[in-house]
């Protein structure tokens, strides 16, 4: 089981859509009790505390009272004024968290900042959509604010979805374009190949359960650390069939063709911050 023993009070989630969500049944099945989870969800806060134990909050504000850990988890367009309407209660203790795309920690921190409240702890991340299986990677970064015992506090709230990895805030659209929408990337490529299967004759289901567990089977094998170039180089024999679908996926333009969609989610990214 996690150690979730940095987790020293209660946590409060903001919007309990697929990643706020996510995050509160990974806490739970790490083993944080339903008690110390306060819910927000806008329009279905007593289903969210029906199904998951969790203690309701009317609104953004009563959810923050006396919690440790605040997570906002709304679309970016709501952020400012969800922490705004929070930000009196907010300690000076407290760990405020945004998971929203393209809110940078300088803005976070001027929205939660108050008179009791000068210097407020926030963190940045960016989790993807495998956290529903505690099989998400985690990107963060730190505010100006947070203490070595709060950044642990973070890493330790999204370890119980997957992986994480602390970065400078100057490379976050970098990290965006890279996991944060890399499931999308991947879910494309699937579409694709399961179509493909079915022009060449397969039944739908059929092509659909090959390229899922190729998929699955790929990415196990990633995980062992052996390098995709080298994995590659184990699949493509020279001049065999492998060797003549890659020449066509280069000849066609793949990898340009995924550096200018990973370039466009990092301006749209920027576009976002100002």
């Amino acid at each position: 089981m996690t150690d979730l023993s940095s987790i020293t009070g209660d946590v409060a989630i903001v919007g309990v859509g697929n990643m706020g969500g996510a995050i509160l049944t990974g806490l739970m099945q790490a083993g944080l009790m339903p008690q110390r989870i306060r819910a927000a969800a806008h329009t279905h806060t007593n289903q969210v505390a029906a199904q998951y134990g969790v203690v309701p909050a009317k609104d953004p504000a009563q959810a923050a009272v006396g919690a440790s850990v605040v997570i906002v988890a709304v679309k970016p367009p709501k952020v400012r004024e969800v922490v705004a309407q929070m930000a009196p209660q907010l300690s000076p203790g407290s760990l405020l968290i945004s998971v929203a795309a393209g809110i940078a920690t300088r803005d976070l921190e001027a929205w939660a900042q108050t008179h009791s409240n000068p210097t407020p702890a926030v963190v940045r991340a960016i989790p993807n959509t495998p956290a529903k299986l505690r099989q998400g990677v985690t990107a963060m970064s730190r505010g100006s604010h947070v203490s070595e015992g709060q950044l642990l506090t973070a890493q330790t709230v999204f370890g119980a979805i997957g992986a994480v990895v602390t970065v400078d805030e100057s490379i976050m659209p970098a990290v965006s374009a890279v996991s944060g929408c890399g499931p999308a990337y991947l879910f494309l490529v699937a579409e694709a190949m399961t179509e493909a299967g079915v022009r060449l004759g397969l039944p739908r289901d059929t092509a659909a359960k090959l390229v899922t567990q190729t998929f699955v089977g790929s990415s196990a094998l990633m995980a062992t650390g052996q390098s995709p170039n080298e994995l590659r180089a184990e699949v493509t024999s020279p001049g065999g069939t492998t060797a003549a679908a890659i020449f066509e996926l280069e000849d066609r333009g793949v990898r340009a063709a995924f550096s200018a969609a990973m370039k466009a989610t990092v301006d749209r990214t920027k576009e976002l911050s100002n």
